[in-house]
């Protein structure tokens, strides 16, 4: 097929390479294109990986390169949500770090410490091949150890809580079971990578056959790695919720009862479970100020909801149908309650009197506005945005029109305001106004077109001379 996960390793270490300016740069480009219907090939998965770039920069520090080594083959199987979340064949990213003090301090402390020797070793000499074969090796020693390990523990439930108690992840029984099946089939695991695409753009027709085939060979004696082969073509796939097309395929009817008689039927409870950690993904951005990539964030999860709804029939009453409706009124009550919420949070920034700092004597006085609030703003607002092209599916498109032209009316009218009143006034209230000028003509920009931000700003002198 192709060149197994080179493309998309490739990709990620570029952007993890780019500046923080860089990256917000590429997201605005990459977001105004999916708004105007004219996105990139590709474009929606270089937003997930920046999303996840961005996240990880905001955690505690990394893993040191032995553990990461380690871990690495793990990379289609983590899933960046709260550790007490199901995902079939996935384990929370932040789980890492616990198993890795289990594994190196209760379960094999010898044997890692003997591993990280090697694999430095490796490292520092620059024999990147080297390292990676000390890691293989001590995973396979690891999914030796762990099975006699949990073959040894007495028929008792008390002992085997405290087995996966030291652990310390709330899912630590499900977490064993991943590493179990990864490590144990990472062989195979490893040819089905090489035969798909490095990046699948659409699954159908003679690719969605030919990833079938792969996956069939794959799993043959071993359907315990159905999730774990579908992962590993879900992390190829530009719009993840494709993966279900492969059950619909398996089936021959997009008929729920007939689908989850299928094996590829768990591809149906990946996807509800992405759904609903996308919709957990959108709340944490937008209600903790730190939106990022809003726009192709909030695609995913348009998008997501009208595949599952598209490419199956799904009996309201039936358990996949209740967890769809569950997750749907979800997104349509958080995008609500944010949209109602949008036109006060604007005019409250606006009307806000900006902070006056003042430098050393002679200085200019500088007036600015809390930069966690204008970023919170500017996120909300691309939400609105977003909510207008992407409303239809969710349930809200009436709300999200009346939103974003309320929002149209007042900045179009307080942006104008504002440029007249700089014209009018001088020192602080000048620094003040326009503060709040500059942050009115990016939502602008938004919101309105891009008119007033390419209006040029009136000149100094030409408003000394207006306003006298």
């Amino acid at each position: 097929m192709a060149d197994g996960g080179i493309t998309v390793e490739h990709l990620q270490q570029f952007l993890r390479d780019l500046t923080p300016a860089e990256r917000a740069r590429l997201i605005g480009c990459l977001e105004r294109g999916l708004l105007e219907g004219g996105g990139v090939p590709g474009g929606e998965l270089v937003l997930r990986e920046l999303r996840r770039i961005l996240a990880e920069d905001e955690r505690p520090a990394r893993m040191g390169n032995p553990s990461r080594l380690f871990f690495a083959s793990l990379e289609p199987f983590l899933v960046d949500d709260a550790q007490t979340q199901a995902h079939p064949g996935r384990i929370a990213r932040t789980s890492l770090t616990p198993i890795w003090r289990w594994l190196s301090q209760d379960l094999m402390p010898a044997e890692a410490k003997a591993y990280e020797a090697a694999a430095n070793a490796a490292l520092l000499a620059g024999n990147q091949t080297g390292a990676a074969k000390c890691a293989r090796d001590f995973q396979a020693q690891f999914a030796v150890r762990l099975r006699a390990a949990l073959a040894a523990l007495p028929d008792d439930e008390r002992l085997r809580w405290r087995f996966f108690a030291k652990i310390s992840t709330p899912r630590a029984a499900d977490d064993v079971e991943v590493l179990l099946q990864v490590y144990g089939a990472q062989d195979r695991l490893d040819t089905l990578a090489l035969q798909l695409p490095g990046h699948i753009e659409q699954l159908s027709d003679a690719t969605l056959q030919s990833v079938r085939a792969a996956i069939d060979t794959a799993v043959k004696g071993q359907p315990g790695l159905f999730p774990f082969a579908l992962l590993v073509v879900m992390a190829r796939l530009s719009t993840p919720w494709q993966i279900v097309r492969l059950a619909v395929d398996a089936a021959r009817s997009d008929a729920a009862a007939r689908v989850a008689e299928t094996p590829y039927a768990i591809a149906v409870n990946i996807t509800l479970c992405e759904m609903e950690r996308l919709t957990r993904e959108l709340r944490t951005q937008l209600r903790g100020g730190r939106a990022v990539s809003v726009t192709a964030l909030l695609k995913a999860v348009h998008d997501t909801a009208r595949g599952l709804r598209t490419e199956l029939a799904l009996p309201v009453e039936s358990a996949w149908g209740k967890q769809y409706g569950a997750a749907r009124t979800q997104i349509a009550d958080l995008l609500k309650s944010e949209l109602e919420s949008a036109p006060g949070v604007v005019r409250r920034l606006l009307r806000a009197k900006p902070r006056v700092e003042k430098g050393k004597p002679g200085d200019p006085v500088a007036a600015t506005l809390d930069a966690e609030e204008v970023a919170h703003v500017e996120g909300l607002v691309d939400m609105v945005v977003a909510c207008r092209a992407f409303a239809g599916e969710l349930a809200i498109n009436e709300l999200s029109m009346r939103t974003f032209l309320e929002l149209r009316h007042y900045l179009d009218a307080t942006a104008r305001g504002l440029q007249e009143a700089v014209r009018h006034v001088d020192g602080e209230e000048r620094a003040k106004l326009r503060a709040q000028l500059a942050v009115a003509v990016r939502l602008c920009d938004k919101v309105c077109g891009h008119e007033l931000a390419t209006a040029p700003a009136p000149a100094r002198g030409a408003t000394d001379r207006r306003a006298s």
